[in-house]
């Protein structure tokens, strides 16, 4: 049969992207000979089929290694032991289509392939009718509607009735939590580097059988904070003082809006579950780009933030994944491509994760240029998602600027002439600096802690260098609030009870909206303290200190 061009949308370095580490990446450039396969074969989507790539590849035993995949995803199978995912072959496979499409004949894939592909399928039209199916289509009570309403004011009052009691035991968590927060502020920071370790995992595991597992995480970040080297004083009053704001808010949770009420319980770690929030989660249909792909690791646990862009509604949306050991994620969001999808997104007062009600397909695009950003355009919207959200640990934020090298450091300077040093490896910095050559980049990242960690860098609507690994971020700075700081700081590390320790009150602007914020009525010095600290730590969470580049930009490099 006729060969046809590849049935995908995905370039080379975004095949490349899907490797689980870099030794999956050049093994599987290294199988690009067609010496090396047999048997491929490809075919387009039809209904009720997705499309589709095999072959069989040469390995170190008699039998080749079957491999299929299934390009709605894509989605990968290969019968070789590799326990990587997707595997050397399966990438390999992908990339050869993108490189040598006239390879691959038109046809039916193999028994076992097949078979695989005939899964899947009934899995997503499985997945899809129950999203759309109604809830009663498996009640027996729905052809009666009376017994329906009946059941489901039951099933209602006994998820309300479990939830107001896991709201009540976080809420005492949190004010136990507010407790040891206030001596510690009363005793004095210094003493926290030198305390017994059990009393602060004490304090945390408290918490997590208070079912406030994001409380006890936020106790571990102090704990590990206070031995953090030069500067740990800060950063433990700014993670406390943050700490202190969800403790109010859990102790006001009755009076919050249902948007900030969901912010606050996210914040928290009790999250909605994915099946209502597939069911009633807001819906947005749009073609997304996927703008960066950031991974953490924590022990054995590893998190994937995928960042996406609607082409359309331009809206901002995070697929969040979870994985033990071995990264085994949806390929659905291949970093720098364009899927087609609707997105259910949580509920939230400036919500940003979401879930696609189907598997995602990458499709074929034009190059979406947004509207141009400036630092300050940038920031007052990173600044307006943190009004709305104060719990959230970073947002998205796109950018166009210049890349140059100061001082050792690496500055994105925008079309104002504004500059703001980024958060970059030496390795991510060079790339991004000999990328620009003097000509402004559209440059994708996460705003944390004051500063932007770079995904991802385009030019012309095209992904062009993509963020290898995670530079670490610092404590988030405090603009406009340093006369402010440094009473908090100094009157924490002595400690209140102590004659010595500065009085509390603040004078100036700042210090007058401060007192507006956070006293209150009957509150104790040490919580004063400590929601002071709160507000400044977000505001320097959610803003900068920008610089005008007294230096300008250099000349651009010739095309």
């Amino acid at each position: 049969m006729p060969a046809m061009a590849a049935p995908h949308a995905l370039g080379f370095n975004q095949i490349l992207s899907l490797a689980p580490d870099a030794g999956a990446a050049k093994a599987a450039q290294g199988l690009l000979s067609p010496a090396k396969w047999s048997d491929l074969g490809q075919r387009a989507a039809a209904e009720g089929a997705s499309a589709a790539l095999w072959g069989a590849c040469k390995g170190s035993g008699a039998t080749p290694y079957a491999v299929t995949i299934d390009l709605s995803g894509p989605a990968f199978t290969c019968s070789c032991p590799s326990r990587k995912f997707p595997c050397k072959h399966g990438l390999a496979l992908l990339l050869l289509s993108a490189s040598q499409s006239q390879l691959f004949a038109e046809g039916a894939p193999p028994e076992r392939g097949a078979t695989w592909l005939a899964g899947r399928q009934a899995r997503a039209e499985k997945a899809a009718a129950k999203v759309e199916a109604p809830a009663a289509a498996d009640d027996p009570n729905a052809a009666d509607p009376a017994l329906a309403a009946t059941a489901a004011a039951t099933a209602a009052a006994e998820a309300a009735k479990r939830a107001g009691k896991r709201l009540a035991r976080m809420q005492a968590g949190a004010e136990e939590l507010s407790r040891w927060l206030a001596d510690r502020v009363r005793e004095g920071l210094a003493a926290l580097p030198g305390a017994d370790e059990a009393v602060t995992r004490g304090a945390a595991a408290r918490l997590v059988d208070a079912q406030a597992p994001g409380l006890g995480e936020r106790v571990d970040a102090i704990a590990s904070a206070a031995h953090s080297g030069a500067g740990w004083t800060e950063r433990v009053l700014a993670l406390m003082g943050q700490a202190q704001l969800l403790c109010d808010g859990l102790a006001a949770y009755e009076r919050l809006p249902p948007p900030l009420q969901a912010d606050l319980r996210v914040a928290c770690g009790w999250p909605l579950d994915k099946e209502s929030v597939l069911t009633a989660g807001e819906a947005v249909t749009d073609r997304w780009w996927v703008r960066g792909v950031a991974l953490n690791t924590d022990e054995r646990l590893i998190e994937r933030r995928v960042w996406l862009q609607g082409e359309a509604t331009g809206r901002w949306a995070l697929i969040l994944d979870f994985a033990h050991g071995a990264p085994r994620f949806d390929t659905s969001f291949v970093d720098g491509s364009c899927v087609a999808a609707t997105l259910r997104f949580f509920p939230g007062n400036a919500p940003l994760r979401a879930l696609p009600e189907a598997p995602p397909a990458v499709v074929a695009a034009e190059p979406f240029h947004p509207p141009a950003a400036d630092w300050a355009a940038a920031l007052a919207e990173v600044a307006q998602r943190w009004g709305l959200n104060p719990w959230q640990a970073r947002a998205p934020l796109g950018i166009d600027a210049t890349v140059v090298r100061r001082d050792g450091t690496f500055v994105a300077i925008d079309a104002a002439g504004v500059a703001q040093p980024l958060a970059v490896d030496d390795a991510l910095g060079f790339a991004l600096l000999a990328e620009s050559g003097g000509h402004a980049l559209r440059l994708y990242g996460e705003w944390e802690a004051g500063t932007l960690r770079i995904l991802g860098a385009w030019r012309e609507g095209t992904l062009r260098l993509r963020a290898e690994g995670l530079a670490p971020v610092g404590a988030a700075p405090l603009p406009q609030a340093g006369a402010a700081w440094s009473v908090l700081a100094a009157q924490a590390m002595l400690g209140t009870e102590r004659p010595s320790a500065p009085a509390p009150d603040l004078t100036g602007e700042v210090g007058a909206l401060l007192d507006e914020i956070t006293v209150s009525s009957g509150a104790s010095a040490e919580v004063v303290c400590l929601r002071r600290a709160g507000v400044l730590a977000l505001c320097g969470a959610a803003s900068a200190a920008l610089l005008p580049d007294a230096e300008g930009i250099p000349a651009p490099a010739p095309a």
